[in-house]
């Protein structure tokens, strides 16, 4: 895809998550920085200076952009009804409003149009954090019966794709679930690379060789495991016993599968409970 297919994009909030998805659409070249506007409450001109960006207000970024980034916080939703009233003058001059691209978590369609209105066309996401070096995972969902939806849904992944792999969703329920695999996941696996490198030091590592070692194992069994079922590597690796089995005894003793089960059942819960409660 080529940036005249793209038109102006524009980040409405640019957080960690903003910014790692404006770091890998650069480093893609799938877009110029000259075609980007930035908005945020108190970090539009730091990223714009950093990525070489233009940082506007948030009523001039709706009114310029044809695809819009929505990553402020989700208790921040209700600013948007002024910009969006501020920039329908615009829209009406279009051949088609612009498509908004919603990361909120915890934010379901019905709330994205309680606030946005009807003009805009609406997709959800939601990325995570290693598209900021092209190996991320990107949830996407169409919203249901809307017009141009299967368009949209496609048009969007072909956009993410440059940053990952890109996973339709089929219903917009799956987002709670999937949300806290893919996009919470990285912060257990942090954990885990941690942990890995804290005890290869207590073992006499150095530091940063620890940290190699635990980040290149994480990176390479995941990429395994998406061509063959984990178990199967797993038993490949755990000869008779050996070394490998015994560290796995330890860690069904110590319950690290039911602690991973747990984690994303509660991230799954606690988005739940944050659409509930807007």
């Amino acid at each position: 895809m080529h940036n005249e297919n793209i038109g102006t994009l524009g980040f409405l909030g640019c957080g960690q998550m903003g910014q790692a998805i404006l770091s890998g659409l650069l480093d893609s070249k799938i877009c110029d920085p000259s075609s980007i506007l930035v908005s945020a409450k108190s970090s539009a001109k730091e990223t714009a200076s950093r990525f070489g960006v233009s940082a506007v207000s948030a009523g001039e970024l709706l009114q310029r952009c044809d695809v819009i980034f929505l990553g402020i916080k989700p208790y921040q939703l209700h600013l948007t009804s002024a910009w969006v009233s501020e920039a329908k003058e615009k829209w009406r001059d279009r051949e088609r409003p612009p498509l908004l691209l919603s990361m909120l978590a915890g934010t379901n369609f019905a709330q994205l149009r309680d606030q946005l209105g009807e003009e805009l066309s609406l997709v959800r996401i939601m990325p995570n954090l290693p598209a900021q070096v092209s190996l991320g995972v990107t949830l996407i969902c169409a919203e249901p019966n809307a017009p141009l939806a299967t368009d949209h849904l496609r048009w969007s992944a072909e956009l993410l794709r440059p940053l990952g792999h890109v996973e339709p969703l089929n219903a917009e329920e799956e987002f709670h679930a999937a949300t806290a695999i893919s996009g919470c996941g990285p912060a257990y696996l942090f954990n885990v690379i941690e942990a890995l490198a804290d005890a290869g030091v207590h073992e006499g590592l150095k530091r940063e060789v620890a940290l190699r070692l635990a980040a290149h194992t994480v990176y390479g069994s995941g990429a395994l495991a998406t061509r063959e079922h984990p178990a199967l590597l797993k038993d490949r690796v755990t000869s008779p016993g050996g070394v490998t089995i015994a560290g796995v005894r330890s860690l069904e003793s110590s319950g690290l599968r039911a602690a991973m089960i747990e984690a994303v059942i509660k991230a799954s819960s606690k988005s739940r409970e944050m659409e509930r409660s807007h």
